[in-house]
């Protein structure tokens, strides 16, 4: 059925990469979505939707937000 068989492996292999790297991103993106539904509807708080790399920084460094 196939007439290159190693182009196909070739191919499904570039495939496999790019899904291991888009799947986060598109993840996070989807998350961020529906946070964003989420406070637009009121059920969540507007400062949720803030980055937590300044928390993040703030407790590697042992110092407060």
């Amino acid at each position: 059925m196939l007439n290159y068989p190693w182009v196909f492996v070739g191919c499904l292999l570039i495939f496999v990469l790019l899904l291991i790297w888009l799947l986060p991103k598109i993840w996070s993106a989807i998350q961020h979505r529906f946070k964003k539904m989420g406070a637009f509807f009121g059920s969540a708080k507007p400062e949720s939707l803030q980055d937590d790399t300044s928390n993040q920084q703030a407790v590697l460094l042992n110092k407060p937000n």
